[in-house]
């Protein structure tokens, strides 16, 4: 398995880091290159990484949710959150 996404954000790194560093190229543009969201959202929703950490995160969050709204920490907005 690949990470189109990640290979193409680093390529649009690697291809503007010299206008970064001379302040030339907002490093933004990096990830919103001419304020496009396609390439973020490949990095933070289908790169292989991003997919596990969120199938880490919602499973985390879900747990937390099943103890109850009694147990600290848990945010009473959660309480009641199940998948």
């Amino acid at each position: 398995m690949g990470d189109e996404p990640l290979r193409s954000y680093l390529a649009n790194c690697a291809a503007g880091l010299l206008r970064v560093l001379r302040g030339d190229l907002n490093p933004l543009e990096t990830l919103f290159p001419g304020g496009n969201d396609e390439l973020a959202k490949g990095l933070y929703e289908r790169s292989p990484a991003a997919v596990y950490v969120n199938h880490v995160a919602a499973a985390t969050v879900a747990a937390r949710a099943r103890l109850g709204s009694n147990q600290p920490g848990i945010s009473p907005a959660f309480a009641g959150y199940s998948k």
